[in-house]
């Protein structure tokens, strides 16, 4: 039995699939025409003008295209595409080619430089849907927020978060000088710069009240939240106001709670200031206890680098 598998066409990935659909056409069209006379007219009466293959050679050459066809099936199915969900729901190809470039990146990011925050961007990307609820609980610099407004399009909603209201002028000046410097129109700058809701409070805070009130009344659940503990960088900031393990553990039960299938905590852990390593060791052992019929709980540690950061990633299976 031929097994057809039709796959929308995405770019040049359509070409194997249409000559498989090509080669089962074929196929059909060649054993009618062998069982029409073979057993309807015999060859000594039919006439020689019409086209005659016996039921051997018929039998070789449907061997031969049903093992390419199943060589081509074989082909999808083991990755040189792979189904990729849409914004709409409906599912496209993607080429090896593009997969690949993407997991090069995490693999570089992990092997070469070993930057939990570049390997956190990476497995967030895998994660995120383009009309997703995402939230950076601790906006910092930008960093998170600049990367979330790539991956989440104009049905999506960015939640800002910082208790610090110079964080927030940071990242909205980022938005205005790098996201949205290449674009003229001030009426599509203005529409990126609404895709993101700023909250000035503690993430603990904010998430309990403000995010689950948005998430109650869009009816929907949270697509991705990353942290990154501790302090607000740079050469003119307050150093001592830190995120603290109480907080910390209130905000990471609260996204948990609140997070979709198929939706990513990452946070990532400092140890090098007063308190970091206590905070560090805290959302370990809390986020190890996620019960794992539901969560796939992760740890990436530099080990070479002593006293570096860590990262944690918490993915919701079910």
């Amino acid at each position: 039995m031929v097994n057809v598998i039709v796959f929308a066409e995405n770019g040049k990935s359509g070409w194997l699939v249409l000559v498989s659909l090509l080669i089962f056409v074929s196929l059909t069209l060649l054993l009618v025409q062998c069982i029409f006379f073979d057993f309807m007219i015999s060859p000594a009466s039919s006439s020689p003008s019409l086209p005659f293959v016996s039921s051997a050679h018929a039998y070789s050459i449907a061997c031969a295209c049903t093992c390419a066809q199943r060589r081509i099936l074989r082909r999808i199915r083991l990755g040189d595409f792979k189904r990729k969900r849409t914004g709409t729901g409906d599912f496209t190809l993607s080429t090896r080619s593009n997969a690949t470039n993407e997991t090069d990146d995490l693999a570089e990011s992990i092997l070469k430089n070993g930057k939990i925050t570049k390997i956190a961007h990476q497995l967030i990307r895998h994660c995120v849907r383009e009309d997703d609820v995402v939230v950076d609980l601790t906006c910092g610099r930008g960093t998170d927020t600049l990367f979330f407004l790539e991956l989440v399009k104009d049905a999506g909603l960015i939640i800002s978060i910082d208790k610090q209201q110079k964080a927030l002028d940071i990242t909205k000046k980022r938005i205005r000088e790098e996201f949205c410097a290449h674009i003229s129109d001030e009426a599509e700058r203005k529409k990126i710069e609404e895709k993101v809701y700023f909250v000035r409070d503690c993430h603990s805070k904010a998430i309990e009240g403000i995010v689950e009130g948005l998430m109650q009344r869009r009816g929907r659940k949270i697509g991705a939240c990353m942290m990154n503990l501790g302090y607000l960088t740079g050469k003119d900031t307050d150093k001592s106001i830190v995120t603290t393990t109480r907080t910390t553990l209130q905000a990471l039960d609260k996204a948990s709670r609140l997070l979709r299938v198929g939706g990513l905590i990452t946070i990532c852990c400092y140890r090098g200031h007063e308190g970091g390593q206590e905070e560090t060791d805290a959302v370990l052992d809390f986020a190890s206890k996620f019960p794992p019929e539901n969560f796939t709980v992760t740890k990436i540690d530099v080990l070479n680098r002593s006293g570096g950061p860590i990262l944690i990633s918490c993915y919701r299976q079910r």
